[in-house]
């Protein structure tokens, strides 16, 4: 592991570094990968992902990037292989952290490896590491209503829908509306 900061089954989280900037730049100007999102509206050139991880940190904000586990190899290739099994897969932030009430925002994003669970479980060593060691009292997060995989992926973790947003945000040729989802602590205590 290079550098881990959150530690999970599958994946660690470490900061987000300038190295990161080429994945980043692949991800927001992809149009798959940023259907239900702001990005992909505009082109983002190398150098705007550059200056943007450079600013990034700040008092209230964590960015930190996905990185899938070495896999145990065996075999022949097993040394040829290692140094392709630590992949960065994705980013995952707390924005918005509030120190008077507690609260912050999550947003995430997956260029690689959507559909497996990865997704869950960033969000879930973010939101233990927002309420164990931050002391935050609410979490939420807001995606497209159509946007079902990221809905299942913080309800995995125990967010429940709070509101919608109607026609909040523009993508796929019509206005969508938004789900803000939300976390309180007392909640995420009774299922850990």
């Amino acid at each position: 592991m290079n550098n881990p900061f959150l530690i999970g089954d599958r994946i660690y989280l470490r900061q987000v570094v300038r190295e990161d900037a080429e994945n980043y730049y692949y991800w927001l100007n992809d149009q798959e990968t940023t259907k239900w999102m702001q990005w992909g509206i505009n082109p983002t050139g190398i150098e705007d992902c550059r200056n943007y991880i450079a600013s990034m940190q700040g008092k209230d904000s964590i960015h930190l990037a996905i990185i899938r586990k070495r896999e145990k190899l065996t075999g022949t290739y097993a040394d040829i292989l290692k140094d392709f099994s630590e992949p960065h897969i994705g980013n995952i932030a707390l924005l918005n952290i509030h120190p008077t009430f507690r609260t912050a925002e999550i947003s995430i994003i997956l260029g690689e490896c959507r559909g497996h669970g990865y997704g869950t479980e960033a969000i879930r060593l973010l939101v233990d590491h927002a309420f164990i060691r931050m002391n935050l009292n609410r979490l939420q997060a807001g995606m497209v209503t159509k946007n079902v995989n990221s809905q299942g992926a913080f309800m995995n973790v125990g967010f429940k829908p709070d509101g919608i947003l109607r026609q909040a945000y523009y993508c796929e040729g019509e206005y969508q509306d938004v789900v803000i989802m939300g976390l309180i602590k007392s909640d995420w205590r009774k299922e850990q």
